[in-house]
């Protein structure tokens, strides 16, 4: 009988989306503009060039952004478990931070911050 549920919440699963597909498709907006070629193939022209060249600095201090964001992430079961600490727990945070404080020190060093 619960493999009996599990099919149906699988077959009714897979309904729903085949029908949200096709009312998709019978209801969406026919554009009359068909140029493949062009930067938006939805109608828009566009007004120039959309290949724009970005400095590689830019993605450096995104890939930085995301390592100190998961730095943060990463500090937040140390601060639930403040109540039963011990040294091997904060020599392991303190020791986590000091590699992300000499990381920080490196970017900058290395003028990945700068975005000139």
């Amino acid at each position: 009988m619960d493999f009996l549920v599990l099919f149906g919440f699988i077959f009714f699963s897979v309904l729903f989306a085949l029908l949200m597909y096709l009312a998709s498709f019978i209801l969406r907006y026919k554009s009359i503009v068909n140029k493949p070629e062009s930067t938006y193939e939805c109608g828009i022209e566009p007004e120039e060039n959309a290949k724009i060249q970005f400095s590689p600095g830019f993605f450096s201090y995104a890939l930085c952004f995301l390592l100190f964001e998961a730095e943060c992430v990463l500090m937040f079961p140390f601060a639930y478990m403040t109540r039963n600490i011990d040294l091997f727990c904060i020599s392991e945070i303190m020791i986590f931070i000091l590699l992300l404080i000499f990381s920080l020190l490196f970017g900058v060093k290395s003028g990945l911050f700068e975005l000139n």
